[in-house]
């Protein structure tokens, strides 16, 4: 099956201080280079669309540290990552 790719955050991840790059994914095998893949399966009843929108909407709840280490979250897709500006985000 082919799905999407995560953008490569590597150098994102070692270069700036205090920012983590959380991937939530069901699939464990997912290239996710520069990511903490965080490989979440629901044994709930919920359909895939409700799972997918909880960590996205109650990170603090379904992630373990969460909620301890961030001082704020912030979402974005997977192919997208940050540019150097600091302001701005971009396609991968």
């Amino acid at each position: 099956q082919e799905v999407d790719q995560p953008a490569n955050v590597e150098w994102y991840s070692k270069n700036w201080c205090n920012v983590q790059f959380l991937l939530v994914t069901n699939l464990p095998t997912l290239s996710s280079p520069g990511w903490d893949k965080r490989v979440f399966s629901s044994t709930s009843n919920d359909n895939y669309i409700v799972e997918s929108r909880q960590a996205k909407f109650l990170a603090w709840k379904v992630l373990p540290g969460v909620a301890e280490q961030c001082q704020a979250v912030v979402y974005f897709d997977g192919y997208l990552k940050p540019k150097i500006r600091y302001r701005f985000w971009e396609l991968s």
